[in-house]
């Protein structure tokens, strides 16, 4: 998987900072043990405690700029607090003292109850003037691509690293050569050349991206982020050698989830603070939240599968997998991974698919229909390794049963899906609504023979009663489903049918579906999801291997715009 790259999020180095504490116990707190007790209230929503820290922070600061951001801090919790007037009188003392940081002030949730007073705007005019006297004398091309870098990660986990890397090469192209032709003056400039070698993929990068910020430093000692970022690019140089890193500013995805790499334990808190960093402890409780549910992480593969973004599906399939709360979730996530990475077309896309196969059989898949059918795998069945995979799939599923399955159920159910594979267009639905009755009459005759045994049975006969023509066939469907999921809970695609036909049963009957599986379209009209149960949550639809409500009303937009494909 191409290893991902991270967008700076200033804000974490605004209110996480972790700041020395007092030198001893009789000395005077400092401006740094202040703002990491400020830090901790901000973080508690103690509105009244965390601007009262901040100004005291302020008040014990050496330099203009560290009491501008601690003023314009303490101005946010008061905000937040409801004193617009006291937050205003904060935030002239943050002007007074230079405040300068743009971003900070457009992007700070806390002062959002500020924006819509006039004094705002004159507050933010004069942080803009500062700023912009710095600017006038920053290299223009240089901040035109930085905040290209910035744009191209905006997206978060939906980015297509395929295009944006394209873009980085060239970035990295052009700083390397306004470097080479001296083109970084300014403090500004080296911090966003920085920036830039920061998303290379080369260690050498990371380590000029560290002495360039060392270098912004030098010029301006109080750059907004440059402190951070210093220390970020050291950190990432160590981790690209595999050594541990510093300050814990760097995480990585193994495995599909994401880690807090390695950190050197003889580095302090007090070291992270001089370089704005936040305790590691924070960024270790950081680090639990940067992953998905399974649930979203699987929305999010949906998604960009529908869109044909096959690198984008694997991965967040591959994450689904390394989140997942068991095997069969797993399982199915990683066999899905696969199909993506089948798709991608490139050279070695077979044996990533393969080495998905593998790991979706360690943990115990056995959907051996899916890998039999889809048409995703079709670039992996001319593959040598192709059926020495499917027949471990296959010994997986026959050891899960208890007995042999019914031959006859068996046929029915392949017809069924025979008659729906492929290309649909054209097809004679009324030949097919002929067999389907007679496949329903032989099933029925064979249940109420007590024919069926195993999961398997129930299923085959299931799936042949969903595509009944009344809601006592959906019914029996529901039922058999359901019994193939108390004999077997992890027999592949017995939960799904289970809620479908449940929700096939009510639609049917006039009533709510439950989970949402179930769409309609009228005589020359659109489509339209069914009408869905309110009380029924993503939660519960989780239970029944049903994808989140959202993406089954994308799917029906994406069915009347004519863009669904389900490739």
């Amino acid at each position: 998987m191409r290893q991902q790259r991270h967008r700076i999020v200033t804000a974490l180095a605004v209110f996480a900072l972790t700041l020395a504490g007092a030198a001893g116990a009789q000395a005077p707190p400092t401006y740094e043990s202040l703002f990491q007790q400020a830090s901790a209230a901000y973080g508690q929503d103690d509105s009244a405690r965390c601007a009262e820290l901040f100004t005291a922070a302020a008040r014990a600061a050496v330099r203009d700029a560290q009491a501008a951001r601690a003023y314009f801090a303490a101005a946010a919790c008061t905000a937040a607090g409801g004193d617009k007037d006291a937050a205003f009188a904060l935030l002239d003392k943050a002007a007074a003292k230079g405040h300068r940081d743009v971003e900070r002030a457009t992007s700070n949730p806390k002062v959002e109850p500020l924006r819509q007073d006039p004094r705002w705007q004159a507050f933010l005019d004069g942080v803009k003037a500062r700023d912009a006297v710095r600017q006038a004398k920053a290299n223009a091309e240089l901040a035109r691509i930085c905040d290209e870098d910035q744009k191209d990660r905006e997206a978060g986990d939906k980015i297509d690293w395929t295009v944006v890397g394209k873009r980085d090469e060239e970035r990295l192209k052009r700083t390397r050569e306004i470097a080479a032709q001296g083109g970084l003056r300014e403090a500004d400039d080296y911090f966003r050349a920085a920036l830039v070698f920061q998303h290379s993929s080369q260690t050498a990068d990371y380590q000029q991206a560290h002495q360039w910020c060392l270098k912004a430093l030098e010029l301006d000692p109080d750059l907004p982020s440059a402190r951070w970022l210093a220390a970020a690019t050291e950190d990432r140089y160590l981790m690209d050698q595999g050594k541990p890193q510093r300050y814990g500013t760097q995480y990585k995805k193994v495995e599909g989830k994401w880690i807090l790499w390695e950190v050197d334990p003889a580095v302090t808190d007090e070291e992270r603070a001089k370089w704005e960093v936040p305790m590691l402890a924070e960024a270790r409780k950081q680090a639990a939240t940067m992953n998905p549910s399974f649930d979203e992480a699987s929305s999010n593969a949906a998604d960009l599968y529908e869109k044909a973004n096959w690198a984008g599906c694997a991965g967040q399939y591959y994450t689904a997998a390394a989140v997942a709360p068991d095997d069969r979730q797993a399982a199915r996530a990683l066999l899905r991974a696969a199909a993506c990475v089948a798709r991608t077309g490139e050279k070695e896309s077979a044996d990533e698919a393969f080495k998905l196969i593998d790991k979706a059989v360690a943990r115990g898949c056995r959907d051996v229909d899916r890998l039999a059918t889809e048409p995703d795998y079709a670039p992996l069945r001319k593959d040598p390794r192709w059926q020495p995979v499917l027949e471990k799939v296959q010994a997986r599923a026959t050891a899960a049963r208890k007995g042999s399955l019914n031959p006859e159920l068996e046929r029915l159910y392949q017809e069924d899906q025979g008659d729906r594979a492929g290309d649909m267009e054209g097809t004679d639905w009324k030949a097919i609504e002929k067999r389907d009755a007679e496949r329903r009459k032989r099933a029925l005759a064979i249940m109420e023979k007590e024919g069926a045994r195993e999961a398997a049975d129930y299923i085959h006969a299931a799936m042949v009663f969903q595509h009944g023509t009344e809601p006592a066939d959906y019914d029996r469907a529901n039922q058999w489903a359901a019994k193939a999921v108390e004999l077997d809970p992890d027999y592949p695609g017995a939960r799904w049918l289970a809620a479908a036909s449940k929700d096939r049963y009510l639609m049917w009957s006039g009533k709510p579906q439950l989970y949402g599986t179930q769409f309609k379209k009228d005589k020359d009209g659109p489509w339209y999801l069914w009408q869905v149960d309110p009380a029924i949550t993503d939660e519960e639809r989780a239970k029944w291997d049903v994808p989140p409500l959202a993406r089954a009303k994308a799917r029906v937009e994406a069915l009347n715009a004519g863009t669904f494909d389900p490739h």
